[in-house]
């Protein structure tokens, strides 16, 4: 793992900017909690695609929090960024308000906050907050990931047919096409299989060892630019689907413990050409 490249230190301290993550998503948590249970507004961006009034609003906060103390970076957000914008260099806030939108407009109780910090194309820090069990996840790139004060390991597994594998479907009907593919095989070869719809919760879960590996074919970058780091600093190897180290410009994410990975990429593979 290289480490980022220091910025000057009259731009950031990423101590400070870490913990300031970590606050804004409990702020923003407790900010999607108190309208959990109250009417929404919901409307479709696009196909398979929901957004909530609660979106909106978690964003402006996180918005208004980090920039308000970190007014030299660029702020990337899932409900304000337009499509075809150049991806900026520097320091970036990329930041999902709430990954788990259809979970959410459900009141299915699994979605999460993820706020991560890219400088120069590298990702820094990452925080994912889980509001509904508590648990806030975050790591600063060299420094180990954590959740709750605890230190965390990937799993153990040894190999695929023993390992419990996360995924997440996609909207495009051409994603959903080739997952149809992957999953009857993929649920036959591995231990079992777990679909939670927060792509930010799955690679957090495999830092954790509560899921032994976890693939996406189209994440968009605000759903895995902190989960992919925290992957990463709690062992695992977090590449695409082309077996490359994961970069910010990827279409598609795995993670997993070294055994795992191997395995499980050369059967995503194949699959995927049958």
């Amino acid at each position: 793992m290289q480490p980022i490249p220091v910025p000057p230190q009259n731009e950031i301290d990423f101590s400070s900017a870490l913990k300031a993550a970590e606050e804004t998503a409990l702020e923003a948590g407790e900010l999607l909690i108190e309208r959990f249970f109250k009417p929404r507004t919901t409307r479709q961006k696009g196909p398979r695609d929901l957004v909530t009034d609660a979106d909106g609003s978690a964003e402006e906060l996180i918005r208004s929090r980090l920039l308000r103390q970190f007014p030299q970076c660029q702020f990337m957000g899932e409900e304000s960024w337009q499509g075809g914008q150049v991806l900026p260099d520097g320091l970036v806030w990329v930041i999902d308000p709430l990954d788990g939108t259809t979970n959410y407009s459900q009141r299915y109780p699994v979605f999460s906050v993820s706020i991560g910090l890219m400088y120069n194309s590298e990702i820094a820090l990452g925080v994912v907050y889980d509001p509904m069990q508590k648990h806030l996840f975050s790591t600063r790139r060299g420094a180990g990931a954590y959740c709750a004060g605890e230190k965390l390991h990937v799993g153990s597994a040894p190999n695929l047919a023993d390992a419990v594998v996360g995924l997440d479907w996609g909207r495009e009907k051409s994603v959903r096409e080739r997952m149809v593919e992957v999953f009857p095989r993929l649920l036959m070869q591995s231990e079992t299989l777990r679909s939670g719809g927060s792509t930010a919760l799955g690679l957090c879960y495999v830092a954790a060892g509560w899921l032994d590996a976890y693939f996406h074919f189209s994440p968009s970058l605000w759903d895995i630019a902190a989960g992919t780091l925290i992957a990463e600093e709690a062992g695992s190897v977090v590449s695409d689907l082309q077996g490359n180290q994961w970069q910010p410009e990827s279409i598609n994410v795995l993670a997993a413990n070294a055994a795992v990975h191997a395995e499980l990429l050369e059967f995503v593979r194949e699959a995927s050409k049958q």
